[in-house]
């Protein structure tokens, strides 16, 4: 079985440029993995990263949901049975990825399976669980998914420029199709979050998030994690 690890890539500094390296290195599997990249900025300085990756795709605009459908699309296309999607601030315990697909494999309901977050901020249950979209915090940081999502729930919207509130809205959607989002106890992870944000020179000269609120709030008529439509613009 062959499983696509999809990164996201955006690089500009020491700090993001080394995380990466990190999170690359525990993603370790039983299974095939074939590492799939989609660049959005990538500095001359640390183009070598993409040694890690057998399939390097560049992204032509700044959008992280329309980074995540090409890249799942793809992946998916070329013979992938799941597709792992990790931030790149991560980092996985061992047997994380295993775990997660072996979960799957005997889970024929869920459209989605995430991780477990070791240092989340969030008080969730012990043990697996499904994930509730007015709750999400760490779970789109390290997630997995296959044909199923996109077919029964959808892609990921394109319209949260460029990040910010894609997850909450995916997983509302899956709550209002009756899927599931299945958070997975053993497949477990740490992450440092925010790294990009956080050192990027790009990202803090932007408050991207109030953008992506907004139009957030004109979809689900709340901010994220307190949506109260259950149509589209409530249409």
């Amino acid at each position: 079985m062959t499983i696509g690890i999809l990164a996201t890539v955006y690089i500009d500094n020491d700090v993001t440029y080394n995380q990466a390296l990190r999170a690359l290195d525990t993603m370790r599997s039983k299974y095939k993995l074939v590492f799939y990249a989609r660049v959005t900025k990538l500095d001359n300085n640390y183009r070598e990263i993409l040694q890690r990756f057998n399939v390097v795709d560049e992204n032509s605009e700044n959008i992280l949901s329309k980074s995540w459908n090409k890249g799942v699309k793809r992946a998916l296309k070329e013979g992938c049975k799941y597709v792992i999607i990790p931030n790149l601030d991560i980092e996985l315990s061992d047997g994380a990825i295993d775990n997660l697909v072996d979960y799957a494999e005997k889970d024929k309901e869920s459209v989605m399976w995430s991780g477990r977050c070791l240092n989340s901020i969030a008080n969730y249950p012990s043990g697996d669980f499904v994930v509730n979209s007015f709750e999400v915090y760490d779970h789109y940081a390290f997630f997995m998914v296959n044909d199923r999502l996109f077919k029964e729930v959808g892609k990921f919207d394109e319209k949260f420029i460029p990040a910010y509130g894609e997850d909450v809205d995916m997983q509302y959607r899956i709550d209002l199709k009756g899927r599931k989002n299945m958070c997975v106890e053993n497949a477990r992870f740490i992450h440092y979050g925010q790294t990009t944000v956080k050192n990027s020179p790009y990202w803090r000269g932007h408050n991207w998030q109030d953008q992506a609120h907004k139009y957030f709030i004109e979809k689900w008529g709340a901010f994220p994690r307190s949506q109260i439509y259950k149509k589209p613009f409530n249409k």
